[in-house]
């Protein structure tokens, strides 16, 4: 997935040729009080797709979709949304908004994680386009650090496992944010876990009748 994140703030204003051709586009789903209008599709792989949406006062969030089949997927989905919520609010952080599950009447969990919406693209895409000055290089580190240290100061240690620079975004030019999933550190854990290497997409998830969801978090 990592490999086809694009800017949020160009999907948003339609550059994206794709972005219109999912079913969830144009459609409205809530997430826990949360009414949203789907607009674009920022990211999307075998495993999940986010989404830009906004709501009734046109406040703009990143709505990540994701469908899991077995306890083992659903496990993993439920650990990475309890783990963001719980990281939620430090400022190198992605915030959580809202997260919602519905059980999906051919088969599985349909997942819905809404966070802040980080418009200003990933730190990889600014290194494509700009020299990073020194000032700006060390406010990338010192964010990453301080984000890790966040984790690792937490009652049961959190550990990232994938740092890399694809992983942190924008929230505007100056703001750095952390993005992507993290996985505890446990002795019943013996191997890594990539949340998205067991999270996967199904077509009838699209289906209207089926966007609004019954269990929140």
């Amino acid at each position: 997935m990592s490999g086809l994140l694009r800017g949020a703030l160009n999907l948003i204003q339609g550059e994206s040729s794709t972005s219109t051709a999912h079913p969830l586009i144009g459609t409205y789903v809530d997430v826990g009080k949360i009414r949203l209008r789907v607009n674009s599709i920022i990211a999307e792989g075998g495993f999940a797709i986010v989404f830009a949406a906004y709501d009734n006062s046109n406040k703009w969030y990143a709505l990540k979709r994701q469908l899991a089949q077995g306890e083992d997927s659903m496990e993993a989905v439920l650990r990475e949304i309890r783990i963001l919520k719980e990281l939620s609010g430090h400022p190198a952080v992605l915030r959580f908004i809202a997260a919602a599950q519905m059980k999906l009447p051919s088969a599985g969990v349909e997942f819905m994680l809404l966070t802040e919406l980080c418009s200003g693209g990933s730190v990889a895409d600014l290194l494509k386009t700009t020299r990073v000055t020194t000032g700006q290089a060390l406010k990338i580190f010192h964010s990453a650090s301080m984000a890790v240290c966040h984790m690792h100061e937490r009652r049961t240690p959190i550990t990232h496992r994938d740092i890399k620079v694809i992983e942190f975004y924008l929230l505007s030019e100056r703001e750095f944010a952390f993005l992507r999933p993290v996985v505890p550190i446990s002795s019943k854990i013996s191997r890594p876990i990539r949340f998205f290497d067991v999270i996967f997409c199904h077509s009838q998830c699209f289906e209207r009748s089926l966007i609004t969801h019954s269990k929140h978090f």
